[in-house]
């Protein structure tokens, strides 16, 4: 008799693939919000842009974001990669600003990723991964939902199916006002 373990990897850490043990997320359309932030104001970030300009997140101040960091080397990262196109190309007309930080050491990397794949959603950078030690991001992809006051309204990690329908009227009903956190 023996004992069958499985482990799905649906995270990211450095570069290596890192197995999740707790089950959660197991499946991309399963991230469920984590604790830490939600509820806090998120703090003022700032992000390289492609043309070696900065962007600081309070710029987005007056838009809901949905700031996700991902890596080119992070499979879950790139298999969420078309949902979440799909999520800007739907809902960026409703006001919501998709937001890929790329947290790979060089960007053009993860321009010629982009290019490759068309995609075409906004994409900052975070090489020295300042923003995502700021935000505690310990794994990716991790995404945050940032509400128009540049409050912290949900945290979720894991791949996610983002232009699912349950998904979509979650971010819709958060921009409405009627998710309170």
């Amino acid at each position: 008799m023996g004992i069958l373990c499985a482990a799905t990897v649906v995270g990211c850490v450095g570069h290596r693939k890192v197995p999740r043990v707790d089950g959660a997320g197991a499946d991309p359309g399963s991230a469920e919000p984590v604790g830490g932030f939600p509820g806090e104001k998120a703090p003022n970030i700032i992000f390289q842009e492609s043309d070696g300009g900065n962007e600081p997140l309070s710029s987005f101040l007056g838009k809901f974001v949905l700031m996700n960091f991902w890596a080119t080397w992070c499979a879950p990262c790139v298999v969420e990669m078309p949902s979440l196109q799909a999520l800007h190309e739907k809902l960026s007309k409703e006001g919501l600003v998709v937001l890929a930080v790329n947290v790979d050491d060089a960007p053009a990397v993860a321009l010629e990723f982009l290019k490759k794949n068309h995609l075409t959603l906004p994409v900052t950078f975070d090489p020295e991964k300042m923003g995502a030690v700021a935000l505690e991001v310990r794994q990716i992809p991790m995404t945050f939902l940032i509400d128009d006051m540049g409050v912290v309204r949900s945290r979720y990690r894991g791949a996610r199916d983002w232009d699912s329908r349950e998904v979509m009227d979650e971010i819709r009903s958060a921009m409405e006002g009627k998710n309170e956190n």
